[in-house]
């Protein structure tokens, strides 16, 4: 839906004129060095940036086929005062991934439990259950200085009967 701007104020050529803030769509410029010479009327309302109401702003250059984004306001003509916005979402999307890659836990088995000093973060060990029956191991994690048991492969299956049975589908 097309809004209309919040406030329009008469030009002495008798056309309207509206703030820069106020007009939806795209900004853009040809080139950064048209970006670095933005008016501050344009980027600002108040003209000076109060309570940073220009910062965060998005401009797309056309010569870099990029979109920058306003950063710091005092340097708002020079190169340090914006960011490529394309380039920062990127960033943040690899951080994330990064972030999730080192919390995937691998699972290793291994004939006996490793020394802590070598162990890997992240990885569970299974480590052969001597004293029970085959096929059964018991769970490994390195916490901080030391390897801690977190559980075992072993499934004590309860028994039940028909009628235990048929109660749990009646309920």
């Amino acid at each position: 839906m097309i809004q209309y701007p919040d406030t329009l104020q008469a030009s002495t050529q008798g056309f309207a004129i509206v703030k820069a803030k106020e007009l939806g769509g795209h900004r853009q410029v040809s080139t950064l060095a048209a970006l670095y010479l933005l008016p501050n009327a344009w980027l600002s309302e108040s003209t000076n940036n109060t309570g940073n109401d220009a910062i965060g702003q998005e401009w797309y250059v056309v010569s870099e086929n990029k979109t920058y984004r306003l950063i710091d306001w005092d340097n708002r003509s020079t190169a340090a005062g914006w960011e490529d916005a394309d380039k920062s979402i990127k960033d943040y999307i690899d951080s994330e991934i990064a972030t999730a890659k080192a919390m995937v836990v691998k699972i290793k088995t291994v004939t006996s439990l490793p020394d802590v000093a070598i162990a890997e973060e992240n990885v569970i060990y299974f480590v052969p259950n001597t004293v029970t029956e085959n096929n059964i191991y018991d769970e490994y994690i390195k916490v901080g200085d030391s390897m801690e048991c977190i559980g075992s492969t072993a499934i004590e299956i309860e028994s039940i009967t028909n009628d235990e049975i048929d109660e749990m589908f009646i309920e």
